[in-house]
């Protein structure tokens, strides 16, 4: 089994392009944090079809959103 977590990037950049779906076909699970959902559904109306997609795969279980447990461990990544 493949699984991948992703960052907002790839999400908007294959939304924009028409090819979220290579996600799930490339991958068994696609995994999002909260915030990325957060980020592209609520954060930036530039990015209105980047959202509908979103929330259609996630809705369709294409896509799974999880909560970040070890903030901590996420700051330190960011930090590097």
């Amino acid at each position: 089994m493949i699984r991948v977590v992703c960052n907002s990037s790839p999400i908007i950049g294959l939304s924009t392009i028409g090819k979220l779906d290579l996600l799930w076909t490339l991958f068994d699970d696609v995994l999002i944090p909260e915030a990325v959902f957060e980020e592209i559904v609520h954060g930036n109306l530039v990015q209105h079809t980047s959202a509908i997609e979103l929330e259609k795969a996630v809705l369709n279980q294409k896509i799974s959103v999880f909560k970040v447990e070890n903030q901590s461990m996420v700051e330190q990544a960011a930090s590097l």
